[in-house]
């Protein structure tokens, strides 16, 4: 009888000590199957691509007005790809669908998720997902181009304002101390 008891709680403690792990686990499959980790590693590049572009312009800009060395222009091109890897984000796309996980799950009952499950792992789920996508590229990217000549326009009127008011000012130069 001792036996039949222990092996009924090993059995019980077994069932419910998975129950959450198989919840853990539809969240994953439900994230898998909306093709989120896709969307924030395909996220993550676009923000490294545009930092890289935003530096690669800068650096433009300023290897325009210099008359610079090569070995000056070799530094300077250095300097662009040490700020876009120390831009890079220290967490990865997984890293993110975890959080995502963390907080989207107890929103739903089981019972929602095991719905949510058969409709995103559905043929037209999966269509929608992969449109998604393919979309959202193509929608971030047509409205970085409509806010480039907006940010250009303000970049360029910053740097016209502070001129002016560096010019009215007079203002001398700090002196550097040596230590």
């Amino acid at each position: 009888m001792r036996i039949v008891i222990v092996s009924l709680l090993l059995i019980v403690s077994t069932l419910v000590s998975a129950q959450p792990v198989d919840r853990v686990e539809k969240i994953r499959a439900l994230v898998e199957a909306q093709g989120l980790l896709a969307t924030f590693q395909q996220q993550m590049a676009l923000g490294k691509e545009n930092r890289r572009r935003q530096a690669d312009q800068i650096l433009t800009q300023m290897l325009g007005e210099l008359n610079a060395p090569p070995s000056v222009q070799m530094q300077m091109k250095a300097a662009m790809t040490d700020f876009v890897s120390a831009t890079e984000a220290p967490w990865s796309a997984e890293d993110v669908v975890n959080e995502w996980a963390t907080l989207y799950g107890p929103h739903f009952t089981d019972e929602e998720l095991d719905q949510l499950l058969a409709y995103y792992t559905s043929p037209l789920a999966q269509k929608e997902v992969m449109i998604d996508r393919e979309v959202l590229v193509q929608f971030t990217t047509h409205f970085q181009e409509l806010f480039k000549p907006i940010i250009q326009k303000a970049t360029s009127d910053f740097v016209s304002h502070l001129d002016t008011i560096a010019k009215e000012c007079r203002c001398s130069k700090k002196k550097v101390r040596k230590s």
